[in-house]
């Protein structure tokens, strides 16, 4: 994953909106909390920001081709 942290930021939201949508979220403070995990993480050779991103990239492709296999955890009526 060569890509620049933000572009892996700007990534990291459009799964998530992807997912789950914007009508449970505010847009500033999903930016935000993606902005402030990247910065949390540790500075170490294995468990940093391109591993969390490459774990996050991994299930979002597994959810997106398999959507008989993964639901909703709500249904709105």
């Amino acid at each position: 994953m060569n890509l620049e942290d933000m572009t892996k930021v700007r990534h990291a939201i459009y799964m998530f909106v992807d997912l789950f949508g914007l009508s449970r979220f505010d847009k500033d403070c999903l930016i935000r909390f993606t902005l402030t995990v990247k910065k949390n993480y540790r500075r170490v050779p294995y468990h940093n920001w391109t591993h969390g991103f490459s774990v996050a990239n991994a299930m979002y492709a597994i959810i997106k081709h398999n959507p008989k296999s993964f639901r909703p955890l709500e249904v709105r009526i």
